[in-house]
């Protein structure tokens, strides 16, 4: 009976562990993303991945995302992930700003829903899996993927300096410079270094897709001229 009881305060004491640090963890998280690590510092941490999972079949990250989205930690390959993880740290360089952490989100019900990459201000990037076999699709060299993560890379500009400076009551003004920060980056040398303007094509007109003509919707992202205008035309200033 005693050795009974002692087991159980044991396993008591590791559930009310890992639910404090969960907490804590997401309050750090929030407050300083760029020292929260899990083996790999660009990465989400396993922590957060498991503070964020609802059970066997089913997680659940925020709600941006379905209920049956999984955040993950990787990309389907090492290869992939490595990718991505060097892109962002580029972006980051070209800007003299910090890495923010980035994470994955996998929905096995319905993959479609993934199709999509959010940047958040507090200092993270969730990027879909499904967003992230489209775009690799494209072209061999993966520049869509890479103008993609620019163009999320590009809204922690504006979280940073408080940008876009010109107001609208639609997301429009601020999707079109991101995706300028994207143009910008694939030209320069430190970025993506394509030196011809028909190497960004693939990039380019994948923007341009994105483009709706909801110009009352408050998300409304940019025309698709506009969009392909706005990754385009900035691949010109050097």
């Amino acid at each position: 009976m005693k050795k009974t009881t002692i087991t159980w305060l044991l396993l008591g004491s590791i559930v009310t562990t890992f639910t404090l640090s969960c907490h804590r963890s997401e309050q750090y998280f929030s407050s300083r993303p760029s020292e929260q690590v899990s083996g790999d510092p660009l990465l989400i941490s396993n922590l957060e991945v498991l503070c964020n999972y609802r059970g066997t079949h089913q997680g659940y990250v925020d709600q941006s995302w379905e209920d049956s989205a999984i955040l993950k930690s990787e990309l389907a390959t090492p290869e992939d992930t490595e990718f991505m993880k060097n892109e962002l740290k580029k972006n980051a360089a070209l800007w003299g700003m910090e890495v923010p952490i980035l994470g994955f989100v996998e929905d096995l019900s319905d993959p479609s829903s993934t199709y999509n990459a959010i940047s958040y201000s507090s200092g993270k990037i969730y990027y879909g899996y499904y967003m992230y076999d489209k775009a690799k699709s494209k072209s061999p060299d993966n520049i869509v993927n890479a103008m993609i993560l620019a163009h999320e890379y590009g809204h922690q500009l504006q979280y940073e300096y408080y940008l876009p400076s010109v107001f609208e009551v639609t997301n429009r003004a601020a999707e079109l410079e991101a995706d300028g920060f994207a143009g910008y980056y694939l030209r320069k040398p430190q970025g993506f270094n394509k030196r011809e303007f028909s190497d960004i094509a693939a990039a380019y007109h994948f923007a341009a897709k994105i483009g709706d003509y909801d110009i009352e919707d408050e998300d409304h992202h940019g025309t698709p001229p506009s969009k392909e205008n706005g990754c385009s035309l900035r691949f010109f200033i050097r």
